[in-house]
């Protein structure tokens, strides 16, 4: 083999492995896709979307985190986003929270909602914060709270706040901001395509 073809070679090789290993590095420290496998964020999120988490915030100890974000943790020491649950932030430390026949209480007041006669959907808006689609019909989700969230905590709930099939499913708790993995941030792939921001 020629000097020349060999370093061709060698020159193709180091450039996908560096390709490679940049690509490792991104998905490990900076953004990972992740597929949805639950109905729990219906209809914001369906079962089959495949979506895009920001992961890089949460590898220091405080990352920001404000109320009406959507994000991925885990359930164990491991922070795999395969083995992952998928909620939407309601409350922060030192916030009093409760679900009252599917609607949000946070520190006394409940959340804004609109209704309107042409969706099955209800409109739920955090205050100062976004808006975004629950289900809310019967039979409903067993009450949660009044409870107030604990320092190193957040409280979440999914969007579906209706039982699946006569299931009572826990949709609604706190969860250690340790544990969280990434915040969504847009739907790249579904089985309805579209590719548009989750927020």
């Amino acid at each position: 083999m020629k000097r020349s073809t060999r370093r061709v070679i060698k020159n193709y090789a180091l450039t996908l492995s560096i390709a490679i290993s940049i690509a490792m590095l991104l998905r490990i420290f900076i953004i990972e896709t992740f597929l949805i496998r639950s109905t729990s964020m219906k209809p914001t999120l369906v079962s089959g979307d495949t979506i895009f988490v920001l992961k890089w915030p949460f590898l220091f100890k405080n990352p920001i985190l404000n109320r009406g974000d959507i994000i991925i943790y885990s359930n164990s020491d491991s922070l795999n986003a395969y083995s992952a649950s998928i909620k939407r932030i309601i409350g922060m430390p030192g916030d009093f929270v409760a679900i009252k026949n599917g609607s949000v209480i946070l520190n006394g007041k409940q959340l804004a909602e609109r209704q309107t006669l042409t969706s099955p959907y209800t409109t739920e808006f955090i205050p100062n914060g976004p808006q975004y689609q629950i289900r809310k019909a019967p039979p409903l989700l067993e009450d949660f709270g009044p409870a107030q969230v604990p320092e190193g905590n957040v409280f979440c709930s999914g969007d579906w706040r209706s039982q699946l099939n006569g299931e009572n499913r826990i949709t609604a708790g706190f969860i250690p901001s340790h544990s969280i993995i990434g915040r969504a941030l847009w739907i790249w792939g579904s089985i309805q395509p579209k590719f548009r921001r989750i927020q």
